[in-house]
This record gives structure tokens, C-alpha cells and sequence, in this order.
């Protein structure tokens, strides 16, 4: 009996799949969009519009701010994205690298939801291409 209430409880604070909240993102100027599914404290999701690749990550405060953390490895480094929480479906993002030893901000702007799939090939320059070539 204990073993079931224990794990009840479990089951009860991981939550499920139908709790799972999905966000399209788009950066601003830019044709990098996100597909991110936040559950709980978890995310994963995906980069596209220009480029690709897996992201995973959490929900994380920063300066007392709650905000999302995602990661993905790419060209010998791994790259974090900080998104602030939305304020009117537009938020900032913060573009940080990592070579494995140090680990540098290299890029910034903001960002707004989009209601639907976040569309392929939005305008503008490949974010990720501006400190790839540093």
C-alpha cells in the first residue's frame, strides 16, 4: 500500500505529457524561430526558420525574473539562450557561447510568441551566424 501511495505522489509531482505547454518563438530582425515545450521545469524544443537543431533546457529565474534556459552544441561549442518571460507576447533574449573553458554573452534582442507553427525562413539575418564567424 505504501509503495502505491508513494508512487502516486510521484507520478503526481512530475506531472504528464498533457501538461506540457508549447511556444512559438521568433527573434526579432532575425530568422531563427523556436518550437520550445515547457513542462513543468523542463523544456525542449527545437531551433529552425535558418539553421537547426535540438534544444533542452529549464525554467530558470534569473535576477529574481523567471525565465526559460535552453542549450544545444554546434560547431565545437555549446550555445545558451536566456528568454525572459513575455510581457504582451514580447520578450528579450540573451545569446551566450562556450568553447568549454570560457564562456562569453554574443548576442542580445527580443523576441515575440507567434500564435500558430513558428514560420520557416522568417526575414532577416541568421543570428547565429554573426558570432560564428568571430
Amino acid at each position: 500500500m505504501i509503495r502505491k501511495i508513494a508512487l502516486a505522489a510521484l507520478f503526481a509531482l512530475c506531472g504528464s505529457a498533457a501538461e506540457a505547454d508549447t511556444f512559438n518563438v521568433a527573434i526579432d530582425g532575425h530568422c531563427n524561430t523556436f518550437t520550445l515545450n515547457v513542462q513543468r521545469f523542463l523544456v525542449a524544443g527545437t531551433r529552425g526558420g535558418c539553421g537547426s537543431a535540438i534544444e533542452g533546457g529549464t525554467v530558470a529565474k534569473v535576477d529574481r525574473k523567471r525565465g526559460v534556459v535552453i542549450s544545444e552544441t554546434t560547431n565545437n561549442m555549446v550555445v545558451t539562450w536566456y528568454f525572459t518571460t513575455p510581457e504582451a507576447g514580447a520578450g528579450k533574449v540573451f545569446v551566450f557561447s562556450s568553447d568549454g573553458e570560457t564562456s562569453s554573452e554574443v548576442g542580445s534582442g527580443t523576441y515575440h510568441i507567434v500564435h500558430g507553427p513558428a514560420a520557416g525562413g522568417a526575414s532577416g539575418p541568421d543570428i547565429m551566424a554573426t558570432f560564428q564567424k568571430r
